[in-house]
């Protein structure tokens, strides 16, 4: 017992040693911020400010005016580069303005005051426990503020964060279910309680699509999951939450996403979403570890998913042969998909996109047949509805015969006719 004792004070100790952001620099992590590795160099050859880069130049006020804990040096090299480099840049902030406005008071100590990290797209979140020193900042500690990164009232101040999801049942979706089964469902994985995380630690992962609160995202994501992975019988997974802000933004982030709305996709992370950069350095983190994900990524977030591995490899290059996917409902090109994800060293799984579902077929531009346009025209109206068993796009695509029973179990007599004829006309070719 002494010695655990003598352990724990020795660490506690450690902890709480102080390093300054010149010493810090000899970690990778911490010298790569801002820009590309090795451009810190000019710090330590007196090279004049005006002849720095604005990577050098944001180190150089750092080195200056902040001092970290071990602890929070550790939480900070810990974190993924998109994370690493938000919540530098508000230490950097904070180190300018440690009086600002938007500070609170650390409810046990007068000295200690909490800056919350934000970032432009309403989804981003940390907490910074920091103390004023005679000429510059002591940054003490860096968490998760859990009452923001929960599900809110409000679908649009959720954060775009990873979340591990528990499963609470063995309710599966499976086919022939029964009209009460998406009640069912909704319960079957954790909605009230999702746990923050800053990696992904399980070996399913998954990205919801547009217009799916914390809560929603939840339990669907989890279905899909168990869809996709059934023989894996999942107990929890990762949930790369996409947080909606309505259905015309959530419409105009995915054209962001996509290269023929966006022509200077090419220069760069800046080109697209928040949600596709955070991704590109969560798969490159996980890849780092060798953690073996298999992920599922539905609606929007396939465009996510695939324009996050498409960054990656302009960006950073190298295999991610560590993931593997599944792509449900897709947004996107699957060609595309395919493509960008061969480079990287991903294998795609399986696909499974409705034939009835707009989608894929118009969004994604995989089926702009005539018969794919009109089956999709056709049956817009379920997918824009709020019957998730009735739809052809929410749940996942089972195959084209239990589509059949979910219409007729949900009442939509007329539609299980056409989806019957379409049926009858494979079966003859």
């Amino acid at each position: 017992m002494s010695f655990e004792r003598i352990q724990n004070t020795s660490l506690l100790e450690t902890s709480r040693q102080r390093i300054s952001w010149e010493e810090a620099l000899q970690y990778p992590e911490i010298a790569s911020l801002f820009g590309r590795p090795g451009k810190t160099a000019a710090l330590h050859r007196g090279t004049t400010p005006s002849r720095l880069s604005g990577q050098d130049r944001r180190h150089r006020k750092l080195c200056q005016k902040v001092m970290l804990t071990d602890q929070a040096c550790r939480m900070l090299r810990s974190l993924n580069d998109y994370d690493r480099e938000k919540v530098s840049e508000e230490i950097l902030s904070l180190s300018e303005n440690p009086n600002a406005p938007d500070l609170s008071h650390h409810r046990h100590n007068g000295f200690m005051r909490l800056k919350k990290q934000r970032y432009p797209f309403k989804g981003y979140h940390y907490l910074i426990r920091f103390s004023v020193l005679e000429n510059c900042i002591l940054v003490d500690d860096i968490f998760y503020d859990f009452e923001l990164m929960a599900p809110q009232p409000v679908a649009a101040m959720e954060r775009n964060a990873l979340y591990r999801i528990d499963r609470k049942s063995d309710a599966r979706f499976e086919a022939k279910p029964d009209r009460g089964i998406q009640e069912v469902l909704a319960t079957a994985w954790e909605t009230e309680k999702q746990r923050p995380v800053h990696r992904i630690e399980t070996r399913h992962a998954a990205v919801n699509g547009m217009q799916n609160d914390l809560v929603k995202a939840s339990w669907l994501m989890g279905t899909h999951v168990d869809v996709a992975y059934r023989a894996d019988a999942p107990k929890e997974y990762t949930l790369f939450h996409n947080p909606s802000e309505g259905g015309g933004e959530d419409f105009y982030e995915c054209t962001t996403d996509k290269r023929f709305l966006n022509p200077s996709v090419r220069f760069g992370r800046n080109s697209y979403s928040a949600n596709v950069s955070h991704l590109a350095a969560v798969l490159r983190e996980t890849q780092q570890r060798g953690h073996s994900t298999h992920w599922v990524a539905h609606s929007q977030g396939a465009i996510i998913f695939a324009r996050a591995v498409g960054l990656h490899n302009s960006i950073y290059g190298g295999s991610l042969n560590c993931h593997k996917i599944s792509l449900h409902g897709a947004g996107c090109s699957i060609s595309n998909a395919k493509m960008v994800c061969t480079q990287a060293g991903i294998e795609v799984l399986a696909v499974r996109n409705n034939p009835f579902d707009m989608v894929p077929n118009i969004a994604g531009g995989n089926d702009l047949s005539r018969s794919g346009l009109a089956r999709s025209i056709k049956f817009r109206k379920l997918v824009l509805g709020d019957d998730s068993l009735a739809s052809p796009h929410t749940l996942p695509y089972l195959g084209i015969e239990t589509y059949h029973h979910q219409l007729l179990v949900t009442g939509n007599h007329d539609y299980a006719r056409h989806v019957k004829r379409y049926i009858a006309k494979v079966e003859s070719t």
